[in-house]
């Protein structure tokens, strides 16, 4: 006879669930080769709690980059080529710290480094690990959207008489594109990522 332990009851039942629901469930988690679990375990469970509040912040911030990195003048070729390595953005991430707001609606947002940031390198490596490994479970998925939604732009700015203003141009391609594949919501403010 099968024991299962407290929790493996739930575990199996979950997993009935998801078989008769006919549903998969894709993530990706990632360690480092060099992941010491008396250090790290609870900096890189600190951060994996801030993903569910950073989903908008870093569907901008990717989809922003692609569009700083192909421009205004860019082929489908050039499209094709940066989305198909949108979470491979390492010094991105660098430039860019989670900052805990408990006080706030939102407890973790997204910002740019300042002058005044005081991370330490491992803060900063766990930190821009846990934005690699969100980007590659919601952002990567969507990259079909993300390059239909640049095309959807090439192609309006082709038919259009006037020259579009890149600044204008790049916040509205960004905040389609996030709000396409439902990582930001109507009511989200635009931000300068």
């Amino acid at each position: 006879m099968t024991r299962l332990h407290p929790g493996g009851q739930f575990h199996a039942l979950f997993a009935a669930v998801a078989l008769l629901l006919g549903q998969q469930v894709w993530a990706t988690v990632r360690l480092p080769e060099d992941f010491n679990v008396e250090k790290d375990f609870d900096v890189k469970n600190k951060f994996q709690k801030a993903q569910k509040h950073i989903r908008c912040d870093l569907c901008k911030m990717t989809v922003g980059n692609t569009f700083d990195s192909v421009g205004l003048s860019f082929t489908e070729d050039d499209i094709y080529d940066h989305i198909e390595k949108i979470c491979d953005a390492e010094e991105l991430y660098n430039k860019h710290e989670l900052i805990e707001t408990p006080s706030e609606k939102v407890a973790w947002h997204l910002k740019a480094v300042t002058d005044s940031s005081s991370r330490s390198e491992h803060t900063v490596r766990w930190q821009s690990h846990a934005m690699k490994e969100l980007c590659d479970n919601i952002i990567r998925p969507y990259d079909d959207e993300i390059k239909d939604e640049f095309l959807r732009s090439l192609k309006a700015r082709e038919k259009a008489k006037a020259p579009p203003v890149e600044a204008q141009e790049r916040l509205s391609l960004v905040d389609a594109a996030c709000k396409k594949v439902k990582l930001c919501k109507a009511d989200d403010s635009k931000s300068d990522l």
